[in-house]
């Protein structure tokens, strides 16, 4: 059994420093050789983020509560656990480890109910003790309340029994259902003004007079029924009450005489006129929706003018339909569900509702699309896509419908080879080049159809050998073909194709530059500049071949190389600035590299992406992995859409990234916390949680080794995108920096004396923080060490 404390920083101090984003998901899904099925469109910041832990036998988790540093406590079928967004610790729970329920106080004691009594952990321990062993101890603990007035409400079969913060028996309150026999509390609720309200199961509302010490009924529903679940409405002033035949009620206890409820029905989503019974509830705090556990599915509601329950399974993310739920919490982050024997998720606030659109989807396709190069349309919603050994297809995102190039009555355009679609600026559609050939055609969308506009086919122009490599339609509308022999410019005004540059170079990337410059990259010979008219302007070689290339709104060139190197060049001053070290890439093969509008620079490697902002070294990783069905390799280049977005495709579909200028914001203050410190495996922090102290000093001794400090910003949704920046100071002057997903730092021993350990983190954004966490740290000298004993040394 390991346990863990959570130390609060002793100061966050301002220090000089020198993601967010959203991106749809288009899953392309081919129904025969050569038609698209469907397109999902997902976002990233709407997603469920899923949480599993390794460290328990099974995956149960019955209850959740956040205490102040923002760790999550979580009742599980193993006992009870803590939760710093890395791992799980559970702590002993006596003889039987199931944890029913849970709450922490003010100050901050954690509170469970067991199948065997109740008990507390306190911060300054790492072992929970019974409560009041004579009254419940051995008795099942279903409930657990603990009130900002400081009393404790423990829950049994025929009491609620009310504790105060240092376990003394107050008082019992005998609790039986509309048959008058002993039953269970089915809720409680502490409003905003300081009031407990509660049900059992009976249909009679209960309210807490503290002056009488007494419960008295202040409302009845007048049916058969036996009320369950208690919230107070976030904003207004009124509640919500689920009862086990499939009702929610809204009820005002100010309102007169037979208008306190108001009923609203659970239906199954799969069965209409089914209703389900309530098993739990929580209410969305930023927007009031009210999420269901039933029976057997999860329902969604949200609330109508008038502040009635409208079913909006609709707006249901499609993964949580048809979950089983055994309780739902709502946090500042958002909700909080566990599932039956699964994981536990959260469904973060402003973007916990997904509206999914799927077309066409054949349940009995297998077959997914090898996507190698796709280009949005100027049409929105269309797609130009290019699959391997399938061809060319114009696809509608929104209607499902496909045009595919064996519709064309002109076989001879070869369109089954295509090999890669290249947007025309100047001229509707696209240019199409061609597997081993220098031809290539130009297509229009008209209204769903593929139109073939033209064809250029070199002729005695090219070398016979020769074949496309790369293509690029400039601000000119001139088109610039690269070859495996030099690069050639066509006009398509006058039809003229004339050699424009490099010839017998391989040439792997045009683009063109902020002063209308082209700019050819090649395998061997480097850099090379030429003016719109195919004048050579300079030759910048290179020790190394080039296979993408990118240029910035700034003027900066930024290139790949083949030897795993991510290089900025200004032709302007000479200036060159190497990525290579600062990036993630943990040597990749890198395919491919563009800039976006913001003047980032997108680097792909074969799974991942990464952003990067020139101006102040961020960067974050793009990682799909969360995603159903992610592109599980990327195979195509960059392709810029209409409104800057990013399009890539691979193995499984496409991805469309929407660049924002995220990376470019301020850095924000973030606060860390140390979440655990051990050495050779040995935990060194006592107690189980924070230390309250802010002037607390960690003392540790000089002659420890392998010592592992643990820390955490407790971004639960962010976690597995948060970097750490830390140092021992003045031990080091440097500073370490972490991967992402990584939350831990290693000295193999330190000399004994006082340090600063300060800490940063990235923001949600990939942001780096302006301030630092600080803790102190004194690291006590050995016998022989100390001042005393160099006195009896002499």
């Amino acid at each position: 059994m390991v346990e863990k404390s959570i130390i609060p920083a002793v100061s966050t101090t301002p220090i000089p420093t020198s993601k967010k984003y959203t991106y749809l998901l288009v899953k392309i899904l081919t129904c025969t050789l050569s038609l698209i099925s469907a397109l999902t469109v997902y976002g990233n910041d709407e997603s469920v983020v899923w949480r599993d832990f390794p460290e328990l036998y099974s995956q149960e988790v019955i209850d959740i509560a956040k205490d102040t540093s923002g760790c999550l406590w979580l009742g599980t079928a193993n006992g009870l656990g803590r939760y710093d967004g890395y791992s799980l610790e559970l702590f002993k729970t006596g003889r039987d480890c199931r944890v029913l329920s849970l709450d922490i106080d003010s100050d901050q004691n954690i509170w469970f109910g067991t199948m065997q009594g109740a008990y507390v952990l306190k911060p300054d321990s790492n072992k929970s003790v019974p409560v009041d062993s004579s009254r419940i101890h051995w008795k099942q603990v279903p409930n657990i309340h603990a009130t900002p007035d400081g009393n404790i409400w423990i829950v049994q079969r025929g009491y609620l029994r009310r504790y105060d913060k240092n376990g003394n028996w107050k008082r019992d309150y005998a609790i039986t259902d509309r048959s008058g026999n002993p039953t269970t509390l089915s809720g409680f609720c502490y409003s905003r003004e300081k009031e407990i309200f509660i049900t059992t199961f009976s249909p009679i509302v209960y309210k807490y007079n503290p002056e009488k010490d007494s419960f008295f009924p202040i409302a009845n529903l007048g049916i058969d029924t036996a009320l369950g679940k208690i919230i107070e409405d976030f904003r207004e002033k009124y509640f919500w009450i689920a009862d086990h035949t499939g009702n929610i009620y809204r009820f005002n206890p100010d309102a007169g005489q037979g208008t306190q409820f108001i009923t609203s029905k659970v239906v199954s989503p799969d069965e209409p006129g089914r209703t389900i019974s309530v098993h739990d509830m929580a209410q969305d705090i930023t927007n009031g929706n009210i999420w269901v556990a039933g029976r057997t599915c999860l329902v969604l509601f949200t609330k109508d003018s008038e502040g009635h329950l409208v079913p909006a399974y609709h707006k249901m993310n499609p993964a949580l339909k048809g979950t089983l739920v055994e309780s739902i919490k709502a946090s500042d982050e958002g909700i909080w569900m566990s599932t039956f024997g699964y994981k536990t998720m959260l469904l973060p606030y402003k973007h916990n509702t997904v509206n999914h659109t799927l077309f066409g989807f054949d349940e009995n396709q297998t077959r997914e699309p090898l996507i190698t190069s796709i280009q949005e349309d100027s049409t929105p919603g269309y797609y130009w896509v290019v699959q391997n050994r399938h061809g060319l297809i114009l696809y509608n995102s929104k209607t499902g419908a496909v045009q595919n190039h064996t519709l064309l009555t002109n076989e001879s355009l070869r369109l089954h080879v295509a090999s890669e679609v290249i947007p025309s600026q100047k001229h509707n559609g696209i240019w199409v080049l061609l597997e081993r050939s220098m031809n290539a055609h130009r297509l229009e969308n008209d209204n769903g159809q593929i139109r073939f506009c033209q064809t250029i086919n070199p002729g005695a122009q090219v070398p016979s050998e020769a074949t496309a490599t790369t293509a690029f339609e400039d601000n000119t509308g001139n088109l610039w073909i690269g070859s495996t022999d030099g690069a050639y410019r066509y006009n398509p005004t006058n039809g003229n194709m004339n050699a424009a540059a490099a010839p017998g170079c391989y040439i792997t990337d045009i683009v063109q530059g902020n002063d209308n410059d082209i700019w050819l990259s090649t395998r061997s010979r480097g850099l090379i500049q030429i003016t719109p008219e195919g004048k050579t302007i300079s030759h910048t070689k290179m020790t190394h071949g080039i296979i993408a290339l990118a240029a910035a709104p700034n003027g900066w060139l930024w290139y790949a190389s083949d030897n795993g190197k991510v290089i900025g060049f200004n032709h302007l001053t000479g200036e060159i600035e190497d990525l290579s070290e600062s990036l993630p890439l943990n040597g990749a093969e890198i395919s491919d590299i563009a800039a976006d509008q913001f003047g980032h620079i997108w680097i792909k490697t074969p799974r991942t992406l990464t952003e990067y902002n020139p101006r102040n070294q961020e960067y974050r990783t793009h990682d799909v992995s969360h995603i159903k069905t992610p592109v599980e390799v990327f195979l195509s280049k960059f392709t810029h859409g209409e409104n800057g977005t990013l399009v890539i495709g691979g193995i499984g579909g496409a991805e469309v990234f929407h660049p924002s200028n995220s990376l470019d914001r301020q850095n924000s203050r973030i606060q860390v916390s140390l979440t655990d410190i051990t050495s050779a495996g040995k935990e060194l922090l006592p107690g189980s949680r924070t230390v309250k102290s802010s002037d607390n000093e960690i003392q540790l001794q000089a002659s420890l080794r392998n010592i592992n400090i643990s820390f955490s910003t407790l971004n639960y949704k962010h976690v597995s995108k948060v970097r750490y920046a830390y140092r021992m100071y003045p031990y080091e002057q440097q500073w370490n920096y972490t991967r992402e997903g990584e939350n831990k730092a290693f000295y193999n021993q330190i000399p004994h004396g006082k340090y600063q350990f300060q800490i940063r983190a990235t923001d949600e954004n990939g942001v780096m923080s302006d301030s630092c966490s600080t803790f102190l740290f004194n690291f006590k000298p050995a016998f022989y060490q100390t001042w005393w004993a160099y006195l009896i040394y002499a």
